[in-house]
């Protein structure tokens, strides 16, 4: 945009929301960056506009909407996984639509189905239809006992009857995580965990609630982790919870440093399939000369699939690139999806559109163009392109 006309803007976005909530694009290059800096991609913006309240953001979006100016909304950050937690806990929000009007969706109960599920429809939608101003949650106590257990096995075959076996003791686990072997070996056994030294897969569980409830579970857990198992680890106490803890979330920066940096994509899968998802992950990076884990949660059929690479490799990139694409073909393969949780944005939408085909994509570009018609909320992201149909002869 010409100086001119971005003098324009910004003064008009100024009379909208005032002097210092229009911030000089220049100096706002933080908001422009997410992960998707690890392939060659920065934002841009001719202004930068931060709303004190949701009453100023609807007069910038009506004002946007009268003017065709697209809008790229920006909250606290990329949150990878926030749909994980922020879905399930939504009870209502309230949210400016891309007319610049001010609708609130959902209610402070549980049970609600009059109309259809809109509030369920915006949670996860990445700007794409309406900016949420407001969120109503739902809260849960913490429990009174978080009790995990580790299991270290050779391989994957056995690793795999490990997730299975916990998901059928008859324990209700919080949470079921698995690392392969590379992942591990990458981000290497914790010192408390004797015997595990060269193993080639872990399993991770955790039982809580109350807590006489979640120690009998995790008897029963750490039951079935132990057929097969090379060995068991349950940290006993606080500071070795969090050891484990500390662990684990160090997981992708440990894989991350191994080459200088890596692609990886979160596709999920049914939990029977979960075993051929981890090994594809693998043969795809050998066909493509690179190294290759995976670690997630397979309790929801969710792999972190990675290829590392060296980011200054032009080459080892476009391998890299060629092995995400073809595990997402083996996702869909697999009756699953190219995305479990971490969203679609820019780099997916090509994936998606394999996923997303006849009926089902007219439908999901009917309910974009229903909620933003002029295509100007995050434009390009989310869906792919809906294919114009020709007039008939």
């Amino acid at each position: 945009m010409s100086a001119p006309l971005a003098g324009a803007l910004h003064a008009e976005l100024r009379a909208l929301a005032g002097e210092d909530a229009v911030v000089d694009p220049e100096r706002a290059g933080t908001l422009y960056l997410d992960a998707t800096i690890d392939r060659g991609l920065r934002g841009r913006a001719d202004a930068v506009v931060l709303p004190r309240d949701a009453a100023t953001l609807a007069r910038v979006v009506g004002w946007c909407c009268e003017h065709d100016v697209a809008i790229v909304p920006r909250g606290g950050g990329t949150g990878f996984a926030g749909g994980a937690v922020t879905g399930r806990q939504v009870l209502a929000l309230e949210a400016v639509l891309a007319s610049g009007e001010r609708v609130e969706l959902g209610a402070a109960v549980t049970k609600d189905v009059a109309g259809y599920a809109l509030k369920d429809l915006l949670v996860g939608s990445e700007g794409t239809l309406a900016l949420v101003t407001r969120v109503l949650v739902r809260l849960l106590p913490p429990p009174e006992a978080a009790l995990p257990v580790v299991g270290f096995y050779p391989d994957v075959a056995s690793g795999c009857a490990a997730l299975e076996a916990a998901r059928t003791c008859g324990a209700f686990p919080a949470l079921i995580e698995y690392l392969d072997g590379a992942a591990l070996a990458l981000s290497g056994v914790p010192g408390d965990a004797r015997g595990a030294e060269g193993a080639g897969f872990a399993v991770l569980v955790e039982a809580d609630g109350a807590a006489e409830q979640a120690h009998a579970d995790r008897e029963l857990l750490r039951e079935a982790l132990a057929d097969g198992a090379l060995a068991t680890w349950a940290p006993a106490g606080t500071e070795g919870v969090r050891a484990l803890w500390r662990w684990r979330d160090g997981v992708a920066h440990a894989v991350n440093t191994a080459r200088g940096g890596k692609l990886s994509e979160d596709v999920v899968v049914p939990f029977a399939r979960i075993r051929e998802a981890i090994e594809a992950t693998l043969e795809l990076g050998a066909r493509h000369d690179l190294p290759a884990c995976s670690w997630g949660h397979a309790g929801d059929g969710n792999l972190h699939s990675t290829f590392l690479v060296d980011p200054g490799d032009p080459a080892q990139l476009a391998r890299a690139e060629e092995a995400c694409e073809e595990l997402f073909d083996v996702a869909l393969e697999l009756g699953g999806s190219v995305s479990g949780e971490h969203g679609v944005g820019l780099v997916k939408r090509a994936a998606v559109a394999r996923q997303l085909t006849g009926p089902l994509a007219a439908l999901q570009g009917a309910i974009k163009h229903a909620f933003d018609p002029k295509g100007l909320l995050n434009p390009g992201k989310k869906l792919p392109p809906v294919p114009t149909r020709e007039p008939a002869a």
